[in-house]
């Protein structure tokens, strides 16, 4: 996620994205899913979703899809982030 979310100007958009599509592969195992919010990593995944680029927004929303698909662990985890989060 530090990659994502990183302003470093070396790390450009194509780094990113490719940094977000492990990050998905990753979290289509269910352990690993449920790990995003042991990691805190709710918070910074959904603050994707106002990035400005829209591929950004698109990987994100991508990611979270995958996290909670048949998953009532990190959709309940998700509901709490996203609750404390505004």
């Amino acid at each position: 996620m530090d990659a994502i979310t990183s302003t470093d100007p070396e790390i450009t958009l194509d780094n990113k994205l490719i940094a977000f599509d492990n990050f998905e592969q990753l979290i289509e195992n269910l352990d690993n899913a449920n790990n995003i919010a042991k990691l805190s990593l709710w918070t910074p995944l959904l603050g994707c979703l106002e990035h400005d680029e829209h591929e950004m927004r698109r990987m994100a929303a991508w990611c979270i899809g995958t996290a909670v698909q048949n998953n009532q662990p990190s959709q309940e985890r998700l509901m709490a982030a996203k609750i404390t989060a505004t």
